[in-house]
Order: C-alpha cells, then structure tokens, then sequence
C-alpha cells in the first residue's frame, strides 16, 4: 500500500465548525482551515486521523500534500477494516435474563467507528442487519433489533457511555437503509424505540 496508512476517527458533528474555527484562529487558511471528514448520519462524522498525529483530525492540506483526496483517503480506512478487525476483534455481550446480544469493538485504533464504510461486515458479524451506535470516539456498539426490552436496554446503555464520555460523538442509533445511514432512534425522558423495520443487506459497494 502506498501513501499514508489512513485511519479514521468519529467526532460530533458540531466539531466541524470548531475544528475550522481553531484553525483559521492560529493563522491557517485555505484547505489548511478545511477539516478532512465526512458525513455520515445526523449528528455524526468520519473524519481523517493524521497519521502523523493519531487521534488528531487531519485537515484537507494534509491530505492534498499525501497526493490524495478525500474519498481515497476513506476508501483506504475501509479497506484496513477487516485486517484491523481480525487484530482486534470484537467483543459480545449480552444482559441477564433478556434475549439478546450486542457487539462491541473498542479498539482504539482508528477502526472502530471506521465500521460506517462496511456496513456489510457489521451485518455479516452480527447475523443480520443491525443497528449501530457510536457514543464515543474509538467505540462501536451493534446489535440485531427486535426483542423490545433488549433494544431498550441497549439504547439506555448508548446514552449512558455518551453522557459519561469525554469523547462523546452521538447518543443516536443508526440504521444503514442500504444506501445510507440514518437514525433509527434516540433515547430521550420516555423511552421509546421504532419496531424494527426491514432493510435490505448493504452490499461491499455502500459507503
């Protein structure tokens, strides 16, 4: 592989602005003031981690100085997911005395929210079409919907971890609709989450 080993890193949605603004404070301009991200769902971005810098969010000049651009910079990310997955595999969790069970992968290393560019490794791994939360950056909560108590529990759970982060990116769950990715529920006072609608499988070409 050639060029820089690209990674990504999940932020809020509103890191964006704040990213640009910083930049543009300490004299940068231009693709310098441009953060390297993408997004994804509401509330949520992928973004180019510098691998100069890991964790740092790599701006658009970086990426043009590698001789790449931004899709190619994501399509390298996805095409390390898998090899990164096998290093670091995810783990299986279930809750006592409800059917179930919910993925997590927390690998620290720039390949856990990177999931969003294979939804169809999520569903290959978890049986089915899944549901999938990113409460903090360098975690990737999935599971298969439908048992009701299950999903509720699951879905107070991402708020939870999203709450007490330092990293918080999204309390939101998403759904890939086999084009896009986009919020299937929210926990908010009342819980509430929709029956599980079906998809059909993403296919390798989604982003």
């Amino acid at each position: 592989m050639s060029g820089p080993a690209w990674s990504v890193k999940a932020v809020a949605s509103v890191m964006e602005d704040q990213l640009s603004s910083a930049a543009l404070a300490a004299g940068a301009s231009g693709n310098a003031a441009v953060p390297a991200c993408r997004r994804m769902a509401p509330e949520l971005l992928l973004c180019v981690q510098s691998p100069y810098a890991p964790g740092r969010v790599a701006m658009m000049a970086e990426v043009v100085a590698a001789g790449q651009s931004l899709d190619g910079a994501f399509a390298t990310a996805r095409d390390q997911v898998e090899a990164a997955w096998a290093r670091v595999p995810a783990r299986t969790f279930s809750v006592d005395g409800i059917a179930g069970q919910y993925y997590v992968r927390s690998g620290g290393d720039g390949f856990d929210a990177a999931a969003l560019l294979r939804p169809e490794l999520l569903a290959r791994l978890a049986g089915g079409v899944p549901v999938v939360a990113v409460p903090e950056d360098g975690t990737v909560v999935w599971w298969v919907p439908g048992h009701a108590d299950f999903d509720k529990m699951v879905a107070v759970g991402v708020r939870r971890m999203a709450e007490a982060s330092s990293a918080p990116v999204s309390s939101r769950i998403y759904q890939h609709t086999g084009t896009k990715w986009s919020t299937w529920a929210e926990v908010r006072g009342n819980i509430g989450l929709p029956a599980p609608v079906p998809q059909p499988p993403p296919s390798s070409e989604d982003p």
